[in-house]
């Protein structure tokens, strides 16, 4: 029988639960309740190494070649052009120490009778590994969904820490891919802001289409933030779609009719166009600011512009093996995210450590979770962003 929170650690450590949080494949996705996008295009992989060349960064293909019945074959090595990007994982950790409120609730669970009716044990195993999950290892999961949002947005990742630490990643960046929409000003919008009729945001999407069909690839997603979605679907040019005309009844006459747009409409418009449906990501993160208050934003808004990210289709599959009957399999994926080794540590992956401090009431614990990791983006002419730019003062 557990008497203490101490005892509780000591157990939960001989176990392996707090390792087995840590190295779960499945956790990089978040949890059921708020699953992370940008994790399944960018998965984890392991890396014996920390640093290394990539020399699989995939451009566009190249055509095979032809020859006659006895003839060799030409060399054409992997039949791909291909680019190389200097990899420099970089250390990413979050530590906290249990909360009064998590120590109270555990703490009562262990003064409960030791009757095994009521499985006390277990209930304050979960309860920790509960509290576990939530402060220390879903924030390390939402920093590594940041930076793969922020690698395919905006073709750079900032890595900030302690001690005034920064250092910025920039990503291949291929021109005419992170296009600009201008919206004109506050006193008078135009573009996706503006109410010109004649102005219609579909062609912008199918600009982009067209572009990735110049280099013999299909778009399969379209992500955005509400917000963006909202205003594609609310633009005069996008209703004027849906409208149309009726007979009124008893006369000759003809009046016009204002067709109803919704998230269902827009798709099957996006449909008729061979564009894929519209995934909407309003998934937000919490960071304190350079005061120290807590502020909340989304993973895909930007204070300038709206982000629309397109991807094309990339025949890049991953299986995941999450330890169940069938593998998961990611379809068309642009990358992966690097997971290396620390330092000690024999094998790469993510690493907890647990540390009880018991020469002050209440007991303390303190847990941390750290990685060696950076995504990398493997297909750079999958991505296409358009910003659309908010209307200037």
């Amino acid at each position: 029988m557990i008497d203490n929170l101490t005892e509780l650690v000591a157990t939960a450590k001989k176990r392996g639960e707090f390792g087995a949080i840590a190295s779960n494949v499945a956790l990089q996705f978040g949890t059921k309740e708020e699953p992370l996008l940008f994790s399944t295009l960018m998965p984890e992989r392991l890396k014996a190494n920390n640093s290394y060349d990539d020399h699989s960064i995939e451009y566009f293909s190249l055509i095979g070649n032809s020859g006659s019945d006895y003839s060799p074959s030409q060399l054409n090595p992997g039949g791909q052009l291909v680019g190389s990007f200097s990899v420099r994982l970089g250390r990413n950790d979050q530590a906290d120490t249990l909360s009064a409120q998590a120590y109270d609730t555990i703490r009562e669970i262990l003064e409960l009778s030791s009757d095994s009716t009521n499985n006390r044990d277990m209930a304050a195993m979960t309860e920790l590994l509960m509290w576990f999950d939530r402060a220390i290892a879903q924030p390390l999961m939402r920093l590594g969904e940041l930076h793969r949002a922020n690698a395919v947005i905006d073709a750079e990742v900032l890595r900030t820490g302690s001690n005034g630490y920064s250092e910025l990643v920039r990503y291949p960046n291929p021109p005419g891919q992170r296009i600009n929409v201008p919206s004109g000003t506050v006193a008078s919008p135009t573009g996706w802001f503006g109410v010109d009729p004649n102005y219609n945001p579909l062609e912008d999407l199918l600009a982009v289409k067209r572009a990735m069909k110049a280099k013999g690839r299909d778009c399969s997603m379209i992500i955005s933030s509400y917000e963006a979605f909202s205003q594609f679907m609310q633009h005069p040019g996008v209703r004027s779609l849906f409208n149309g005309v009726q007979l009124t009844p008893g006369t000759n006459q003809f009046s016009p009719t204002i067709g109803a747009v919704s998230q269902t409409a827009i798709n099957g418009l996006l449909t008729t166009f061979e564009l894929p449906q519209w995934t909407i990501y309003d998934r937000t993160y919490n960071y304190r600011d350079v005061n120290g208050s807590i502020q909340s934003t989304k993973y895909v808004s930007r204070p300038t512009y709206l982000p629309i990210i397109m991807l094309a289709k990339t025949a890049l599959d991953q299986r995941i093996d999450l330890g169940l009957e069938k593998p998961l399999i990611l379809k068309d994926t642009i990358g992966y995210y690097g997971l290396g080794r620390l330092g000690g540590q024999a094998t790469p992956g993510r690493v907890s450590n647990n540390l009880m401090t018991q020469d002050q009431y209440p007991e303390i614990l303190r847990s941390e979770m750290l990685e060696i990791a950076l995504p990398i983006i493997s297909i750079p002419e999958a991505i296409y962003v358009l910003k659309i730019l908010k209307p200037t003062p």
